[in-house]
């Protein structure tokens, strides 16, 4: 019989990472259906000491790529004095609810970067 299974939070999972504690991840699948794609992954952190092949340490773990802010297609528009415009709409920032998604995201692309890499080495 299986128990039922943990799933800790991402604020738990990264220290345990920023440690360097080794880990391994696996994509099990992708959930469809809703406005994006949510991809599944089956993570094992494991204890400094441990002996389990295949582990992955996060010095391993090739940086992410950095992404250039887009730049403006128009030129913004300056204000005249007699400018009668109405004032520019408020932008608001992204809700921890999206950061965490996005955090979980980039963690599953990492662990599938290296899973990938070790498979290609390994060949």
């Amino acid at each position: 019989m299986q128990s039922a299974a943990i799933v800790p939070l991402a604020s738990e999972v990264a220290p345990l990472l920023d440690q360097g504690l080794p880990h391994t991840g696996v994509l099990t699948k992708v959930l469809a259906g809703g406005r994006t794609p949510i991809p599944v992954v089956q993570a094992r952190i494991f204890s400094a000491d441990a002996q389990v092949a295949d582990l992955v340490l996060e010095r391993e773990v090739p940086p992410a790529p950095q992404i250039a802010a887009p730049s403006p297609a128009v030129a913004p528009r300056t204000a005249s004095p007699a400018s009668t415009s109405a004032p520019p709409a408020k932008r608001g920032g992204y809700s921890p609810i999206a950061l965490l998604f996005l955090g979980a995201i980039g963690l599953a692309v990492a662990v599938i970067i290296v899973a990938f890499t070790i498979l290609m080495i390994g060949k």
